[in-house]
């Protein structure tokens, strides 16, 4: 555990925290410094995964005797600082100078929603963590530092936000240590340089099946657990894709993406697409049960 300097202070910090790189944040923050630093924890849900840790971000909290309240609920704390970790939503009555909010890209690139599933979609080689301070137009302020994670294909965004996770709890202790020696000096960003990531809803999740083969592969690995994972309609109903192999394409007089082509017994479907083939190697249904495709003559959506 690292203590403070004999010169300089503790600086007390409240957390706002949501899914696993909240949980890794607390985690790095407790393990360099102890829970004494920390004043306090605002947990966050999110529907839109299957595992958002607030129960783990409360297990540890309460093993190390932090107070803490889920969302809505904000603690009456002292504080120094307050960073935000994983959160999605808005942080009011906090000076911008006390914010430090952690955001998953290498910013000024990918401002915005969703970022690291944006990165990997486009093949990315890098990605990461900014730590930056607080700004009334989002991902705009002055960047107080970064983690680079280094990005190997083919991958899941489940191994990647393990990768990143780490990073938040790294950065996280590395500008806690800035604060106790009093060196919070944000960094503008270069305005030319940004980029953007739009929010994502149900429908960004939804197969393209007019694309390569390869390609709609890679989608379902961006877009898999923690989120729900990509979709298609096949005869009237929603199913998840959870794994798919792109296969060798055939001559197909009547090309019709979407379609199954081929059912082998003990496999799953294989799928037209654009160009190639996909076999689907495991569903499930929106209750996550296992999902096997009733009939041949199907067609995917």
């Amino acid at each position: 555990m690292v203590r403070a300097p004999a010169n300089s202070k503790v600086a007390m910090v409240k957390l706002f925290l949501t899914g696993k790189k909240g949980l890794f944040t607390l985690t790095g923050i407790v393990d360099q410094y102890g829970a004494s630093v920390v004043s306090g924890v605002v947990i966050g849900r999110d529907p839109k995964v299957l595992n958002d840790y607030s129960a783990e971000i409360a297990s540890l909290c309460q093993t190390n005797g932090i107070r803490n309240e889920v969302f809505p609920a904000e603690l009456d704390v002292q504080f120094e600082y307050v960073m935000a970790a994983g959160w999605q939503r808005m942080i009011r009555e906090v000076d911008e100078q006390s914010l430090i909010v952690f955001h998953d890209s290498l910013l000024p690139k990918y401002r915005g929603f969703a970022p690291l599933v944006s990165a990997l979609l486009k093949r990315e080689p890098k990605v990461g963590v900014t730590a930056l301070a607080g700004s009334s137009e989002y991902d705009r302020g002055g960047i107080f530092g970064q983690e680079e994670v280094v990005v190997g294909y083919p991958t899941t965004i489940e191994a990647v936000v393990d990768q990143v996770s780490m990073a938040y709890a790294s950065l996280a202790s590395k500008i806690l240590a800035l604060a106790i020696q009093g060196q919070m000096v944000p960094v503008p960003q270069v305005a030319e340089a940004a980029t953007y990531s739009l929010w994502r809803d149900e429908e960004d999740y939804r197969i393209d099946w007019s694309l390569d083969a390869r390609d709609i592969c890679h989608f379902i690995s961006c877009v898999g657990f923690p989120y729900k994972g990509a979709s298609a309609t096949v005869n009237g109903r929603l199913v998840r894709v959870v794994q798919a192999t792109p296969l060798p394409d055939v001559p197909i007089e009547n090309r019709t993406p979407g379609k199954v082509i081929f059912m082998s017994s003990g496999q799953g479907p294989v799928v037209v697409c654009g160009l190639g083939l996909l076999r689907l190697d495991e569903m499930q249904t929106e209750e996550m049960d296992s999902f096997t495709l009733p009939r041949f003559r199907s067609r995917f959506m």
